[in-house]
């Protein structure tokens, strides 16, 4: 399918048909504002770091100084954490369909709390809004070559064989630069990723995770084992989240044939380093020959793990 550029909308979207619904990849200045503007407040959670306009001295001039200093990382200021603040915001950008129009002050006035609201207009007015018409051309030919260089429904299937569950309904992937190398999930179908010619904004890993969702963790073997195991980390509160993200590491990897110099970095930089030596090869012979159902290979990482323990 090919690329459909919306100029009234600034837009760029691949709309794919699968089995079971479709698949919808955006590039839009909405997401893109929304993001960058949580990045440079300090509102990402961690996620982000890699990127470049955070550093920029006019991206920076169009910060709030007097919010940021209230709000940069402060998770008692929503009363939930950064995160409290995202989740709703995208819930809007999706359910109203905000991403597929350009910005006006109407819109952007609904997305935040205050004084956040604020703070995203000024954004746009007083930096973003020169930024994207300046920028569209190239990030439309990154977001093509993009397109190009990805087979989405045939990767899905793919990511459905391996993780032995079948797609239904829609998939929305944010193509967005603010991620800086990081990706998100939103509920149960949206993606969010750095937009690069030479990536996929997310898809294969966010997708993974909206696939697995942790229901491999519901076996019955499994919570037996894990019954009353203190699990212990420096990073992860949860072991569900923990193995779940080592599978997905270790499948996106594989499913995109990615050289064994770079998959230890993989995992490195998605904290869970120490399980590459376990999961790695496991999870190469599975994916070679996907015969034993996703529980059974968690099972067995898990206790090849724990036991050494």
């Amino acid at each position: 399918m090919a690329v459909r550029f919306v100029k009234e909308a600034a837009r760029a979207e691949v709309v794919v048909g699968v089995p079971d619904g479709e698949l919808v990849i955006s590039l839009d200045p909405m997401a893109n504002l929304v993001m960058h503007t949580l990045n440079m407040y300090g509102l990402l959670g961690g996620h982000g770091g890699g990127y470049s306009l955070s550093c920029d001295e006019c991206a920076l001039k169009a910060v709030d100084r007097e919010i940021f200093d209230r709000i940069a990382g402060k998770e008692r200021y929503f009363g939930g954490g950064p995160l409290n603040l995202y989740s709703p915001t995208i819930e809007t950008l999706v359910k109203k369909c905000l991403y597929t129009a350009h910005p006006d002050d109407e819109s952007l006035l609904g997305l935040f709390p205050a004084p956040l609201n604020n703070a995203l207009k000024d954004m746009w007015d007083s930096f973003y809004r020169e930024y994207w018409s300046s920028n569209i051309d190239r990030l439309h030919d990154e977001f093509a070559e993009m397109d190009r260089q990805m087979n989405w429904a045939e990767m899905l299937h793919r990511m459905e064989q391996v993780t032995q569950t079948k797609w239904r309904g829609s998939m929305l992937v944010l193509a967005v630069e603010a991620t800086g190398w990081s990706a998100l999930t939103w509920g149960d179908s949206v993606c969010i990723g750095t937009v690069d010619r030479n990536g996929d904004a997310g898809f294969v890993h966010e997708g993974l995770h909206l696939l697995l969702r942790e229901r491999w963790a519901e076996d019955s073997a499994i919570q037996r084992f894990m019954a009353g195991r203190a699990f212990k980390d420096r990073y992860w509160r949860s072991w569900k989240a923990k193995y779940e993200q080592a599978l997905v590491v270790a499948l996106d990897a594989r499913l995109r044939n990615w050289p064994d110099q770079h998959v230890q970095r993989y995992f490195e930089g998605c904290e869970v380093g120490d399980l590459y030596d376990l999961v790695w090869p496991k999870v190469c012979a599975y994916v070679d020959r996907p015969v034993i159902p996703v529980p059974e290979l968690m099972l067995e990482i898990i206790q090849c793990n724990e036991g050494q323990g």
